[in-house]
């Protein structure tokens, strides 16, 4: 039996239940989940813990001891998990890298960022792990924005303007991350035994239109919060380096058309380097930044 689904802007069925995707009323499924035997060739089988074969329209990604995934065409994940698995562990597999490259067949250029709503438009935060995407998308929802997306960002390109898909309600957060931004982070379960990472997922405040992108913050380190511009060859750099499946586009054609995604995407919106203190005491003044900065320089961007 499926279950069906809401997410990245699209009505998804899925033999596996995925409890942080929005359920769906009705509604033509456009993405289907199933279980099933995934063929390995002679040379893949061993392999641990990367992609094991893609394309543009096909892959298959391996991870041991977790599971297979076979990924067509943006319209069909089937997935043979391995014995035993944690079915949390499992899901955030599937809900992430999987996802992001079924997106990305499906035409749409994925980054590794969370977004969050600020005056009726959409705001993205890319930067290296452990930089504070989410936990700076945590802050502004609990100022009131409403959360568009945590870890995969979908962006379709194909209008006058950059539009985002929202994913779902979900932020992954470190615990001290969680203990200045969530009211009962207590109450927060861990995502995997494993992972040191909480997950908040909100009741309320998180959209699911597609709204159009404002503008993009790279996150860094600095001694105090600062706002700066990027160079058009830094922006591209940085758009690149923070594809979601760009370590799984492996045919020369479909590594042109993703640079070519990235370009028009550095050409739409502005991209703008973000300083800021790595401790968290100073996470509301990097706050009040965004928030006049949003206001005054991407509203005229």
């Amino acid at each position: 039996m499926s279950n069906l689904y809401t997410a990245y802007g699209l009505t998804i069925s899925s033999e596996l239940p995925l409890p942080e995707l929005i359920p769906a009323q009705d509604g033509t499924p456009e993405l289907g989940i199933r279980l099933g035997t995934i063929e390995r060739l002679p040379d893949e089988v061993g392999r641990q813990g990367d992609f094991v074969r893609a394309g543009a329209a096909e892959a298959v990604l391996f991870w041991d001891a977790v599971a297979a995934f076979h990924i067509r065409q943006g319209r069909e994940i089937i997935v043979e998990p391995h014995p035993g698995v944690d079915r949390n562990l499992l899901r955030s597999f599937l809900l992430g890298s999987v996802m992001g490259v079924a997106l990305d067949q499906r035409g749409l250029l994925t980054l590794h960022a969370s977004a969050v709503e600020i005056d009726g438009c959409a705001v993205a935060f890319i930067g290296w792990k452990g930089f504070g995407k989410s936990t700076t998308a945590a802050a502004l929802h609990a100022r009131g924005h409403r959360l568009l997306t945590d870890d995969i960002l979908a962006l379709d390109l194909a209008g006058d303007a950059p539009v985002i898909y929202p994913g779902f309600a979900q932020l992954k957060l470190r615990p001290d991350a969680a203990s200045s931004v969530v009211a009962q982070p207590e109450l927060l379960p861990r995502l995997h035994p494993e992972i040191d990472k909480l997950a908040h997922r909100p009741t309320a405040g998180f959209s699911l239109d597609p709204l159009p992108l404002r503008g993009i913050f790279l996150l860094d380190q600095g001694d105090r919060p600062e706002v700066t511009p990027l160079r058009p060859h830094e922006t591209f750099f940085a758009l690149v380096c923070h594809s979601y499946a760009q370590r799984f586009l492996k045919a020369p054609s479909a590594t042109a058309a993703h640079f070519r995604q990235c370009e028009r995407l550095a050409a739409s919106v502005p991209v703008q380097r973000l300083r800021r203190p790595y401790r968290l005491e100073g996470l509301p003044d990097v706050l009040d930044l965004v928030e006049t900065h949003v206001a005054h320089q991407f509203a005229l961007a």
